[in-house]
């Protein structure tokens, strides 16, 4: 398609660029047209998707996967408000209080991503320790067998651990979930 010269967020630009896709899929014979803008455009494609249905009826506007990435970030920070979370992040000095309440709305991205990096990590350390708990030790070789996966991943080494008894039962432990939990 040829270029459009013209500020991408004026409501004719817009207008324009969803005529273009539409006429786009009627030549390849898509009955929808499904489009994908950043955040600021989104907003107004849905408007005049929804403003003019006989005309953008067939037209799907997604949002771009940044700002949907923001917008699941924000819905979890929404779910761990008030649990602790936050008192947990700067006590701990993942986060700083001047903006915690930015990473966990979502718009510090950067931040955001890392805090929920670490959380996840730190939730499956305590989960597997726990499952270690209520486990029975694993015999030695299995031990040793995992701990040279672990430290130098490779395809004979996972091969060989995948074919060692203690690493079949205890990946089919985890599959089916540990029936002391």
């Amino acid at each position: 398609m040829a270029p459009v010269f013209a500020p991408f967020t004026e409501n004719s630009t817009v207008q324009h660029n969803l005529k273009l896709s539409q006429e786009a899929s009627h030549q390849v014979n898509q009955l929808y047209t499904v489009v994908t803008f950043d955040l600021a455009v989104a907003k107004k494609a849905y408007a005049l998707v929804w403003q003019n249905p006989d005309t953008f009826g067939n037209v799907i506007v997604r949002m771009g996967s940044f700002h949907l990435l923001c917008a699941y970030i924000a819905a979890l920070g929404k779910v761990m408000k008030c649990s602790g979370f936050e008192e947990i992040l700067v006590e701990s000095g993942i986060c700083a209080s001047g903006s915690i309440a930015q990473v966990i709305n979502g718009k510090h991205y950067n931040r955001a991503l890392r805090v929920h990096k670490i959380v996840q990590e730190a939730s499956e350390r305590i989960l597997l320790h726990l499952f270690e708990q209520q486990q029975d030790p694993l015999p030695h070789e299995t031990t040793v067998l995992l701990s040279r996966v672990a430290d130098d991943p490779s395809e004979k080494k996972m091969s060989s651990a995948l074919t060692d008894n203690g690493c079949k039962e205890l990946l089919q432990t985890i599959q089916n979930g540990s029936p002391r939990w």
